[in-house]
């Protein structure tokens, strides 16, 4: 599809506001993880989670939502699950259940 097809389409609002939260924190999290001098690990390991986001929002949006329909259940099903493991198998930190290693992955 042509770009100018799409962009009377975006919601110019929502994204000029979600982009000034990302940078506000990002912004934020620079200021609060400043090691003297370098980048801070935790400001690049957001950037590339922003990146990747990124792609796969742009990704989501080129699907039809009648498709995002269809799936919302098995969605919803896999978030629930993943909810109820983390209550019975989650990693206990200063307290407060808060991660769940899968494979590796948190």
């Amino acid at each position: 599809m042509k770009l100018w097809r799409i962009l009377p389409s975006i919601d110019w609002t929502l994204l000029a506001s979600a982009s000034l939260l990302v940078c506000i924190g990002l912004a934020m999290l620079a200021s609060t993880a400043d090691i003297g001098g370098g980048v801070s690990p935790f400001l690049v390991r957001q950037f590339i989670a922003l990146s990747i986001g990124g792609v796969l929002i742009v990704i989501a949006m080129r699907v039809p939502y009648h498709s995002w329909r269809r799936i919302a259940p098995i969605v919803f099903g896999v978030g629930l699950i993943s909810q109820v493991a983390l209550l019975y198998a989650g990693r206990i930190i200063r307290g407060t259940v808060s991660r769940l290693d899968i494979l590796g992955f948190q």
